[in-house]
């Protein structure tokens, strides 16, 4: 049976039957990229599967506890991604219990993490993500939002990056919906605004639909805009912890320092950041110091004049990383 049978398979009023086939998914989907060796093969029962493929996946982190490889997994687990706090609790356990206690760990960051448990995941890697949020969602149109809407277009088009927003539970990414997307790339084009509000907004995927969050690895991602309110600690995990690259945009500084939610919630954001980018070009003495000392801005990553600098030619994300 496979991964997809073992989805379809599900009793559909279930809604247990829903929440164990998706961790079973989600670890299957994260499993290669932490086991080297073989995986057990597909149970018709999900519970079955799901519980032989933590087992797996817990004793392999627990060989090789790394920052990065117990984020994807808590992650899976979750179906959110993890705040620092869960990720050096989870570690300090791997590394001084048995496997067992570190699943038991595991098991419990992810019941707490408040994730769609009934979601799947999409793992990218070696790509570039760009948060478009409040863009996507939304048809406010001031400084910010008119930045995303210009440089998007060209982005996806020319680069192949991947426009993202939060999920309604604000746990992780995913994907946007069609309506979002002509928020987001058609802006100019489109013919109006549309007469309802998007299903997508609110739930983290259509009805009917399993949701389906977009998992970073070994990848970019970008910040074009404030990230929603509740998401910082999952954002910082994700620039610190998670082995993706996190750049961030700043427009004058001014969401970062002296914007409604505060001087200190900015610095929060900006120390997770390794990379950063100006929406003009401006020298460095015209950010406070305090934003000088916690951004390395990062000459490949200039958002005013070119719309894609530094990076030769491999991979997608060659430009942002360099």
């Amino acid at each position: 049976m496979t991964e997809q049978q073992l989805l379809e398979s599900s009793e559909p009023g279930s809604g247990r039957a829903r929440v164990e086939s998706a961790l079973a998914a989600r670890l299957r989907a994260v499993a290669p990229l932490l086991v080297a060796g073989p995986l057990p093969g597909v149970d018709a029962d999900p519970a079955v599967d799901a519980a032989g493929l933590l087992d797996v996946l817990v004793s392999s982190v627990v060989v090789d506890p790394a920052n990065e490889r117990i984020w994807l997994l808590l992650t899976a687990v979750g179906a959110a991604f993890p705040t620092r706090d869960e990720v050096d609790a989870v570690r300090r356990l791997c590394e001084l219990s048995d496997p067992v206690g570190a699943a038991v760990a595991v098991l419990d960051a992810g019941s707490a993490a408040g994730g769609d448990l009934d979601a799947v995941i999409e793992v990218v890697t070696g790509a570039v993500l760009v948060d478009v949020d409040l863009t996507a969602k939304y048809e406010v149109h001031t400084g910010i939002q008119q930045v995303v809407r210009s440089l998007l277009p060209l982005w996806v088009d020319q680069r192949g990056v991947v426009p993202v927003v939060w999920t309604g539970a604000t746990g992780g990414l995913r994907r946007l919906s069609e309506t979002e997307a002509e928020r987001v790339l058609f802006w100019a084009t489109r013919q109006s605004a549309p007469a309802t509000r998007d299903p997508v907004v609110g739930k983290g995927s259509r009805p009917g639909h399993r949701p389906v969050l977009v998992v970073p690895w070994r990848s970019v991602v970008v910040m074009v805009e404030v990230p929603p309110v509740g998401v910082l600690d999952r954002v910082a995990a994700v620039g610190q912890y998670s082995g993706n690259r996190l750049v961030g945009v700043l427009y004058d500084v001014i969401p970062a320092v002296v914007g409604r939610h505060g001087a200190a919630r900015g610095d929060q954001r900006l120390r997770a950041v390794s990379g950063g980018g100006e929406v003009r070009r401006a020298d460095g003495r015209d950010f406070p110091d305090r934003c000088r000392r916690v951004v390395g801005f990062c000459a490949g990553v200039v958002v005013a004049g070119d719309c894609w600098s530094g990076g030769g030619g491999g991979g997608v994300a060659d430009g942002w990383v360099g």
